[in-house]
């Protein structure tokens, strides 16, 4: 049903000419999709909200798109085409300072390199997150769980966490 009501406030938005509504509903869509697991209508649908906000200002659907994006790909196991896509949407979250989005993809990063790389190099990600973002809530859920000597379990734990956050 989020899909079938997002699609119609998507119609009545786009009639009404409100393209930020418009696009939070196309993100919103794929978002429902993303978590009914119909990945592939998921990300055609981000692409199409890329595609529709692209002539527009760089804006917050930009970041969301590339790191829901990211999510897909994360969960199809393309790790590196999931790394690139969080890298976009970091940048934009850097650019717009939105501290909570930012955090979510610096811990999606630091799951990648979890999956890819020595423990350390996620635990040199989380440091990063800490020490660069100590006033979001984030941070202080994350600072009471996270251990420095057992990155990959604390990673193993926190994984649902991670790629759900930004939903």
């Amino acid at each position: 049903k989020a899909v079938d009501y997002a699609s119609r406030a998507a119609a009545i938005y786009n009639r009404a000419q409100n393209p930020s509504a418009y696009a939070e509903c196309l993100y919103t869509i794929a978002s429902a999709l993303y978590k009914l697991n119909f990945l592939t209508r998921a990300e055609k649908n981000l692409r199409a909200l890329l595609e529709y906000t692209r002539p527009r200002t760089c804006n917050f659907h930009h970041a969301n798109a590339y790191s829901l994006l990211g999510l897909i790909y994360l969960q199809k196991g393309e790790l590196q085409r999931a790394k690139v896509l969080l890298q976009q949407s970091l940048h934009l979250e850097q650019s717009h300072q939105r501290y909570e989005a930012l955090a979510a993809d610096y811990s999606n990063l630091a799951l990648i390199e979890q999956l890819t790389a020595p423990p350390e190099t996620a635990a040199d990600i989380l440091h990063c997150l800490l020490d660069s973002h100590s006033k979001t809530e984030f941070h202080n859920a994350l600072q009471q769980h996270f251990d420095n000597d057992n990155a990959k379990a604390y990673y193993h734990s926190m994984k649902p966490c991670f790629i759900t956050f930004i939903d």
